[in-house]
């Protein structure tokens, strides 16, 4: 008898990440391409959204994962940080698709993510958004409440994103 550790601590993918099957398949074919990931602390959705990244590197798909972190988000320009920062973790998955960091670097998030989405559409890929910690946005909407409906209208309306919260 075959018996699966529990894991604790840091998340998890590969080999060490299981089940989940219905709620990936939902995530990556599903018809809705706006998804809202909610659970208690230490259920693994950080970890859901890792081995989403992972199952979604090579390209196969039609997709280019994005893993966002918005911890530590705690204003406009923190956010627009946390991006770069998640473009910088990206690059290789970028060059792979023959994509400098200079073609999606904007001055602000808006625009760096306008500059992403259409690189990626000239290839014909869909940005796949994998956003952790999201709570960082009850903080933003308290400095700045115009930037939420800005950053719903960017994540909600293309055709050419997969947005994961």
């Amino acid at each position: 008898m075959s018996v699966t550790p529990f894991v604790v601590g840091q998340w998890v993918r590969a080999e060490k990440f299981y089940g989940r099957t219905s709620l990936i398949d939902e995530i990556l074919h599903g018809p809705r391409d706006w998804l809202w990931l909610l659970g208690t602390r230490r259920i693994g959705k950080t970890s859901l959204l890792k081995q989403i990244e992972h199952l979604t590197l090579s390209g196969d798909g039609g997709y280019l994962p994005h893993f966002w972190d918005f911890q530590g988000s705690s204003d406009p320009k923190e956010l627009h940080l946390g991006f770069r920062d998640s473009l910088l973790d990206a690059e290789a998955g970028l060059a792979d698709l023959g994509i400098k960091l200079e073609d999606v670097e904007g001055p602000d998030l808006f625009v760096s993510l306008s500059k992403l989405r259409r690189q990626l559409r000239l290839r014909n890929r869909k940005l796949l958004l994998l956003c952790d910690e999201v709570e960082e946005l009850i903080k933003l909407d308290v400095q700045d409440p115009s930037l939420l409906g800005k950053l719903r209208r960017a994540l909600q309306s293309p055709e050419d994103i997969r947005s994961v919260m």
